[in-house]
């Protein structure tokens, strides 16, 4: 009976308990792998360095699964917003581990192993630990041993994290009462949303007034320039591609199929067939439309399969044919490369300053139109001003039937938006402008209903859990907004 097997039928017992930590704790160190060079930085929470290495890898992981979920390859708008929000995420991440280190939070690599051990995602049909399965789900996720491990270390140590914080909060029978009357007191609300973003053409600058403004404020406007020098004015090297992509499906072609035809079509092209039209012939992804073309891209962004089979090829080049994911055959044409580069300020100067100028002014305009055009007319003539809303694309929207405690989300009204139509006469005009998220609310209560006290008692074991449920979460939101906001961040 192998030292596994033995640990398995015998971990029941004390000397087998001790003899399983033993080698859980050297199991987190049996593969350890190089991560790779660390090459520039993407962000710095209170000084501690977060590289691009770790920002390419998370980005690349994530933009895989969006691909994945959607059949196709995402624009270049969604790529840029994506790159933005894995720097966010790995800031916030870093704050919350940097506290838990602070607080003396510590994971032991027993632990870590133990947890991989367990894992239900790794075990076989016979609820046995599969090394197959654990090294498949790394290759998959393009992880080293090292950076899985890790990455559970950190996970375990925020939930431990989360549990400590959130342990302070308390719920006491009024609490339980007023969450039991803000579920079951239901309203439905109209309301405007008017966002800042709707006055962007109203803010213009003349080169005069651009002129005057940066005789007193230039300062400033370098301030930003050096701000955002990393993270928007310099411009790592980037390539164009174009893709020719094949899937396999239940009822079609094996991979190794798929990859026998692109290899075909690759010969195609070699002999001098069009790329553009051969994409749109046979590519399974959502470019075919577009001759394949994926845009001008960061080369950092690129999965290690795609890199390395670009690798030294000029413009006009094609690729190898490479499979991903095992499901998968890709082609690639290298349509142009650009070198990096960086942005002169006197090129960016009056984008600098036009930026800084409606930055100021838009939420001034947003909130002087919310209440001096649009509360004023719903006030006063009893309805929404239709045709005003009209000129800035905006319109009336409805709640529907909702508790008082709101819901969670983006589009969730204002706190004190649903508390003062607590109060309110239903078909009236609530008095207030509020303000969420840099937008500005006006609304109207359409109706309300009154919960049913008498079902109360049956409820409150329930309630008092949920309560204690939603306080913990908000002292948990709170504070890690506190620690967030107490950070020093730096996204480049």
């Amino acid at each position: 009976m192998s030292v596994l097997e033995q640990m398995r039928s015998g971990s029941d017992s004390t000397g087998m308990q001790f003899m399983m930590a033993l080698v859980v704790l050297s199991f987190v160190g049996w593969y350890a792998m190089p991560t790779g060079d660390m090459t520039n930085v993407v962000a710095e929470v209170n000084g501690e360095k977060i590289m691009g290495t770790e920002w390419g890898r998370l980005y690349r992981q994530t933009e895989r699964r969006q691909e994945v979920m959607r059949g196709g390859t995402l624009s270049d708008q969604e790529q840029k917003l994506l790159g933005e929000t894995v720097k966010q995420t790995l800031a916030d991440q870093a704050v919350l581990l940097q506290q838990a280190d602070r607080l003396g939070i510590f994971v032991s690599d027993t632990e870590v192993a133990w947890q991989i051990f367990k894992d239900p995602s790794f075990q076989d049909q016979d609820g046995e630990f599969s090394e197959d399965l654990f090294e498949r789900t790394l290759k998959y996720g393009q992880y080293t041993r090292d950076d899985f491990e890790g990455r559970l270390r950190d996970d375990i140590v925020r939930r431990r994290l989360m549990s400590l914080i959130s342990m302070g909060a308390t719920v006491s029978s009024a609490d339980v009462e007023r969450t039991y009357r803000d579920a079951e007191t239901k309203i439905n609300l109209s309301y405007v949303r008017v966002r800042p973003s709707v006055f962007r053409d109203d803010v213009t600058l003349s080169d005069d007034e651009r002129a005057a403004w940066l005789v007193e404020n230039e300062a400033e406007a370098r301030e930003v320039y050096d701000t955002d020098l990393t993270r928007v004015y310099s411009h790592p090297r980037q390539v164009q591609l174009s893709m020719i992509r094949l899937t396999e499906t239940p009822d079609g072609p094996a991979i190794d199929e798929l990859k026998a035809s692109l290899t075909q079509l690759r010969e195609q092209l070699v002999e001098g067939a069009d790329f553009a039209a051969m994409a749109r012939e046979h590519s399974k992804d959502s470019t075919a439309t577009n001759g394949g073309d994926l845009g001008m891209r960061a080369e950092q962004q690129l999965m290690s399969e795609v890199l390395g089979a670009i690798e030294g090829l000029e413009d006009g080049g094609l690729s190898r044919v490479i499979t991903v994911d095992g499901t998968e055959a890709r082609l690639y044409k290298v349509v142009q490369r650009k070198a990096a580069y960086v942005d002169a300020f006197e090129d960016v100067r009056d984008d600098i300053v036009t930026q800084i100028v409606r930055e100021e002014r838009l939420p001034e305009l947003a909130a002087a139109f919310a209440e001096s055009e649009v509360l004023a007319a719903w006030a006063r003539d009893g309805e929404a001003p239709s045709e005003l809303l009209e000129g800035k694309s905006l319109a009336v929207l409805q709640t529907g039937s909702i508790g008082l405690g709101g819901s969670f989300g983006y589009s969730a009204p204002p706190e004190d938006m649903l508390a003062a139509a607590a109060d309110a006469e239903p078909g009236s005009v609530l008095a207030d402008v509020y303000e969420k998220d840099g937008e500005y609310w006006v609304g109207a209560l359409d109706t309300r209903s009154e919960p049913d006290m008498g079902a109360f008692e049956d409820k409150r074991e329930m309630l008092t859990e949920q309560t204690l449920a939603m306080k913990r979460q908000a002292l948990w939101q709170s504070w890690v907004d506190d620690a967030k906001a107490n950070a020093d961040i730096r996204i480049y």
